[in-house]
């Protein structure tokens, strides 16, 4: 974020809230969350279980035996609604994620359960949403495998590019294990068909699937602590290929949080990984090919033990903030100056980045990011987003609905312009650490009212453009239909749905026996309303090359 410059006048004196850009206030015990964790290490997941549109809190691990989950009640506040949502007690687990498993369109749960609460013996355990409530479908990984080792990691997204969300889950001091959704939540063992040596032991942490070149496939990174990170590139088809040291992931040290966002707005993802009292910033040069930079942009060094991170636009500039979590003492809050470069206002910005876990996300749905930080042993603290530029400065947050795609769209890439420039976010199932984020991209827009142009791109292939998109508004963009390849709508097959097409359904309307080139749109042999009505929905959308 750019930092505010205050000119010195008289006495030279100006009060720290006039030049402060990200603030926040302590919300915990008004939103109804001071309650004792217990946890050794804690997880969490934010995600919509209910569909009311209102972000809900689940936490895993600890004394519990299984989840606790907190239901947004929409005034700012929440309940504890565990005892409906899992009326068997749900599976005593550290670590779970929310998301559209079986596409129906509530938010189910993957998680990483314990086996007698034991931290080093866990396995993979999925549950079915059906109304708010979760039924557990199975425990225990595919092929009856046992994981007797300490859980890194576990990251969602749609690995072979089939319309469903896989896992992959990463074990500290054990192999890594990809997990192949068949779309109805049922999943079978396609570690040996992703390659790329995921099955070699190493002691991974945190992992994300992003498409990090560009071609609409899910890559994979794992933060590796002391031995290099592993990184890996889809090549289709469920497959990757290891390209850690081409890539220039190569640092050596305790890694072990995760933040994934385009810093510079340069339309490429970059990663920041946490240390012991230092982080590592991989800037993509728009290739998969990597440089740690973190000593020039400014986010190198800062005191204790790293744990989560993430990126996020704070104070709605227009470009992604940095917020890490460490062990020992509070964490910095790096703010971006539009360049890349950053500057840590943690001192005066009322957040004690202080435990494991970390999640931004718009928890009284002002359309700003606010922040749950996670504890090893005590309270979670939720922080309301008060930064004193937002009243002046416009936002816009976005879903991208799959319809060949998996639903939730995470893999989608959503590019908004405005008078000030372009920026770019990827829908991510989940970097930071033992942490589970919402499936939206969130942007600051600065003083633009008007998003000039929005596209988004799912890795079906298809796309779609709106123009004059106002601002300060959720919006859901659906996914254009798409039959044998070809855009629904698209009668010249040229890859979108314009006036030329509309032309082609105009010229044979009432037309009998018609194909697709003649403006059937919805594939019953005639040219009617109907077919209009499809069009007109369709009617933008292109199929994106790569």
């Amino acid at each position: 974020m750019r930092v505010a410059i205050a000119i010195a006048l008289g006495t030279g004196f100006v009060p720290a809230a006039l030049c402060q850009s990200i603030l926040f206030e302590n919300a915990t015990s008004a939103a109804g969350l001071d309650f004792p964790l217990q946890f050794v290490r804690a997880g969490v997941a934010v995600g919509d279980v209910d569909g009311d549109g209102w972000q809900d809190v689940c936490f895993f691990g600890g004394t519990a035996t299984g989840p606790r989950l907190f239901h947004n009640n929409g005034d700012g506040t929440f309940s504890d609604a565990t005892a409906l949502a899992f009326p068997d007690g749900g599976v005593d687990s550290v670590l779970g994620l929310l998301a559209d498993m079986d596409n129906d369109g509530d938010a189910d749960l993957v998680m990483i359960r314990r086996r007698n609460g034991d931290y080093n013996d866990n396995h993979f355990a999925y549950a079915r949403n059906d109304g708010g409530v979760y039924t557990t479908v199975s425990q225990g990984e595919p092929l009856a495998v046992d994981r007797t080792h300490q859980l890194g990691g576990m990251a969602i997204g749609d690995v072979d590019v089939d319309g469903d969300l896989d896992v992959v889950v990463a074990y500290q001091f054990g192999m890594a294990l990809c997990l192949l959704n068949d779309g109805a939540g049922a999943f079978s063992d396609g570690t040996a068909a992703f390659g790329a040596n995921l099955a070699t032991n190493r002691p991974f942490w945190s992992i994300t699937l992003a498409d990090f070149n560009g071609d609409l496939l899910p890559d994979l990174h794992a933060t590796v602590d002391g031995e290099p990170d592993y990184h890996a590139r889809n090549i289709g088809g469920g497959a990757f290929i290891d390209v850690s040291t081409e890539s220039g992931v190569t640092n050596v040290g305790s890694d072990m949080g995760l933040a994934v966002g385009d810093v510079q707005n340069d339309g490429d993802l970059d990663i920041y990984s946490t240390n012991i009292a230092f982080g590592v910033l991989y800037i993509n040069n728009g290739g998969d090919v990597f440089r740690n930079r973190a000593a020039g942009r400014g986010c190198d060094q800062f005191a204790n033990i790293g744990w989560g991170a993430d990126f996020g636009d704070f104070d709605h500039d227009g470009d992604e903030d940095l917020a890490v979590v460490t062990f020992g003492g509070g964490g910095p809050l790096f703010e971006n100056d539009g360049t890349g470069r950053f500057s840590d206002v943690s001192a005066t910005a009322g957040i004690f980045l202080a435990g494991q876990a970390f999640v931004p996300f718009d928890y009284d749905r002002d359309g700003d990011l606010d922040a749950l930080v996670v504890n090893l042993i005590g309270v979670p603290r939720l922080y309301r987003n008060i930064s004193p530029g937002l009243p002046d400065r416009h936002w816009l947050i976005v879903r991208a609905r799959g319809v060949q795609a998996n639903r939730d769209g995470v893999g989608s890439r959503i590019t908004v312009t405005t008078t000030d420039g372009t920026q770019m976010r990827e829908v991510l199932g989940t970097t930071s650490f033992y942490s589970g984020r919402p499936p939206v991209a969130h942007f600051g827009l600065g003083a633009a009212e008007v998003v000039d142009s929005l596209t988004v791109r799912w890795n079906s292939g298809a796309g779609r453009t709106l123009t004059a998109v106002e601002a300060d508004q959720e919006l859901t963009v659906s996914e254009p239909l798409m039959r044998d390849g070809r855009l629904v709508g698209d009668a010249d097959a040229d890859g979108d749905v314009d006036l030329d097409d509309l032309t082609a359904l105009l010229i044979h309307f009432d037309s009998q026996n018609a194909t697709a080139a003649e403006g059937d749109s919805d594939g019953d042999g005639d040219v009617d309303l109907t077919d209009l009505a499809v069009f007109l929905a369709q009617f933008g959308a292109d199929l994106i090359s790569t």
